[in-house]
């Protein structure tokens, strides 16, 4: 029987453009890969001349992660997955291996906008355990992403990760800033105490240097031994035995069985597009209906509190119309509070149903699916994101505001929300008019966003 990473792994119908094939990765930043007809072979940065695409997301080393593997002619999904292994490096309060996440996603060749929930799974505590435990969602989510919409080599994309993690990197502002929130959640594990304190405590400050070596070891078992292993091999086996030894209910059975899926939206019409979000029962869903309530010119009541740790989200839009938006989530600040031993990966927070998650999530996308062209996605995580991203798409598709506009008017504390906000929009659409696009990052997630490459 194939295993689920293989017997996932869909027929890819032809592409109408060349072929991207990554090489091995020869260093841990190496992206290599053949083609033809350009000095920069695809596959390595700057292979793709003008504009590349546009990334967003709430961390900025995540950020630059996507914008080299769209420079090197990677798919939006691609860029996705590298951007989310590396935040799962450097933003590990709000995203993990451990963890998991949802996306919607749009293929440049397809016609439609899918969804994609690789939400923690849920494990009961049996006679051996003290707490339930997250079964992790995101290798075999990102895996199943890839597989769909992927070109790139799959090693390829977990390098820059992987090399972070093993030599560091320069802790940026949005990582002080959640340490500072809720970094004392750790202060009773041994293992994140090693990792992450300083001499001030748990609150390594901005530019101050991180080395994760056993997160960057783990990240080299996924790359060279497959997600295969970790859900079912000897990577399984070990961290099933990490979580008993900090009383987690983990087994290798949860694991061996956890499965993304793919599910069709719930959408809406806008003349000849298309605006998707997760479909009833998942979280999400009310994303959509805020955006009809701002179409329509209803009120939406006022969402309000604090930015906090625990989720975190990311845009992600090729030259050829793909867009990926993900939120990504611990379901919680740092998730438990604690590793699983040896391993250097946060544990996420169980949910407190499978399915469920502890934090609000919103994920909005609009394309015209006839013509094949992107117009606008929007990710956030944290209390109030669906206010927030309806809010701003309602705003910039249906009122013709200016992104930034609309994300100011939404945290000026007229429309007060806490939902960190990562959107772009294309008010012509792309592939064929990016000169109409712009993208936002909430000002106060210290995020990043940017076009990447010139029009």
């Amino acid at each position: 029987m194939l295993s689920p990473e293989a017997s996932d792994r869909p027929q890819r119908r032809q592409r109408s453009r060349t072929a991207r094939l990554g090489v091995a990765v020869a260093t841990a930043l190496a992206l290599t890969a053949c083609a033809g007809g350009s000095d920069v072979e695809r596959g390595q940065i700057g292979a793709v001349t003008g504009f590349a695409g546009l990334v967003a997301a709430d961390e900025p080393h995540a950020a630059l992660a996507a914008r080299d593997i769209l420079s090197a002619g990677g798919t939006a999904a691609d860029a996705a997955v590298a951007a989310a292994f590396t935040m799962a490096v450097t933003l590990p309060s709000s995203a993990g291996i451990l963890g998991g996440g949802i996306c919607l996603v749009h293929g440049s060749e397809t016609e439609k906008v899918e969804v994609l929930e690789f939400l923690p799974g849920f494990a009961p505590i049996d006679g051996g355990a003290r707490f339930p435990a997250a079964v992790p969602g995101l290798p075999r989510g990102l895996f199943a992403l890839h597989a769909k919409y992927g070109e790139l080599r799959w090693e390829s994309l977990l390098a820059p990760a992987e090399q972070m993690a093993r030599l560091g990197f320069p802790a940026s502002r949005a990582l002080a800033k959640e340490f500072v929130a809720g970094g004392a959640v750790l202060r009773n594990d041994m293992e994140a105490v090693r990792t992450f304190a300083d001499s001030e405590g748990m609150s390594p400050g901005e530019g101050s240097r991180l080395v994760q070596e056993n997160l960057g070891a783990s990240l080299a078992r996924i790359r060279l031994r497959g997600v295969g292993d970790f859900y079912q091999g000897l990577m399984a086996r070990d961290l099933v035995a990490a979580y008993r030894r900090v009383g987690f209910a983990l087994t290798l059975d949860s694991l061996r069985d956890y499965r993304p899926r793919w599910l069709e939206p719930a959408t809406a019409m806008r003349g000849n597009e298309v605006v998707a979000a997760p479909p009833a029962g998942v979280p999400g869903t009310e994303t959509l209906q805020v955006y009809q309530a701002v179409a329509a010119g209803g009120a939406v009541p006022q969402q309000g509190g604090q930015p906090a740790p625990g989720s975190s989200g990311l845009v992600v839009v090729d030259n050829e119309g793909g867009a990926v938006a993900c939120v990504l989530t611990m379901n919680g600040p740092f998730g438990a509070g604690g590793m699983a031993p040896g391993s250097g990966m946060l544990i996420a927070v169980p949910p407190p149903q499978p399915g469920a998650v502890r934090q609000p999530i919103g994920l909005l996308m609009a394309v015209n699916p006839n013509v094949k062209e992107f117009y606008f996605a929007g990710a956030a995580g944290g209390a109030a994101a669906a206010s927030s991203i309806g809010r701003i798409a309602g705003r910039a598709l249906e009122q013709g505001a200016d992104l930034q506009a609309a994300l100011g008017e939404v945290i000026s504390g007229r429309d007060e929300i806490s939902g960190l906000v990562n959107a772009a929009h294309c008010g012509q659409g792309i592939p064929p008019n990016p000169s109409s696009c712009r993208v936002v990052t909430d000002s106060r997630s210290s995020g990043y966003g940017m076009v990447v490459g010139r029009e």
